[in-house]
């Protein structure tokens, strides 16, 4: 009788043992449980950042671009992966990789391949050129969009132009922001330059809601009175 009522007493001791570790968990959580806070997902970076300057750009993987322009010039993009920064959770990066098309049929030397990725803070979009030998853009590093997207606003960025440092200036030409389609945006970006009309260079994108940048042009020298261009013409839908 004796060695029963310790078997009891013992049963109860493990049993208020087993209720104390479930109520209060450890590192590991509750036995036969996975702590629903240590294992939960990290907050979706997208969730950090300017949804309308991220919405200026596709949402799905995969996505790809097409462009054509100038004398025969044309590339074509692909959205390879929308991931948070792992160097700042403040940072939504698109990256991007494509290809330059070679009208020369490969005879033409140099590199024609494309890397570049978007980054999207809480009021900037940054365009990062990592790998675009051929690729018709001047700056590697570019403040493409910076809020409020309205008509008329500016900013400034400090690049490098023929060895120097130098201010970009950049301005909101229009803002179409329409109740049956997506909203367009025209910007301009100059930067002092010489060799160029008025010793200005020029650059201009339009942007569409959902596609990003749907055309682009840039001076080309003192010596012409046009711009070099292109523009999107097979959008993935």
């Amino acid at each position: 009788m004796k060695s029963k009522y310790i078997v009891a007493v013992l049963l109860a001791v493990l049993a208020a043992a087993l209720i104390y570790v479930y109520m209060n968990p450890g590192e590991n959580g509750p036995v036969g449980e996975n702590n629903s806070q240590q294992n939960s997902p990290l907050q979706d970076p997208r969730e950090r950042v300017s949804q309308q300057l991220a919405g200026i750009f596709p949402q799905r993987i995969g996505y790809e671009w097409f462009y054509s322009g100038f004398a025969e010039y044309g590339h074509r993009m692909k959205l390879d992966n929308i991931s948070g920064n792992t160097d700042n959770p403040e940072i939504l990066v698109y990256e991007v990789s494509g290809e330059v098309d070679d009208p020369s049929g490969g005879e033409a030397p140099g590199d024609f391949g494309l890397e570049l990725e978007y980054r999207i803070t809480s009021d900037t979009v940054l365009e990062r050129i990592i790998r675009g030998e051929k690729l018709a853009h001047m700056f590697k590093e570019l403040q493409l969009l910076k809020l409020p997207l309205e008509s008329g606003s500016r900013w400034e960025q400090t690049v490098e132009s023929s060895g120097k440092e130098v201010v970009l200036t950049a301005e909101i030409l229009s803002a179409e922001k329409k109740e049956d389609g997506p909203d367009v945006y025209k910007v301009r970006y100059s930067v002092p330059m010489e060799g160029m009309p008025d010793g200005i260079y020029i650059e201009e994108r339009t942007f569409t809601e959902g596609v990003g940048v749907t055309s682009f042009a840039r001076t080309l020298g003192e010596d012409y009175d046009f711009m070099f261009e292109y523009s999107i013409f097979e959008p993935d839908k």
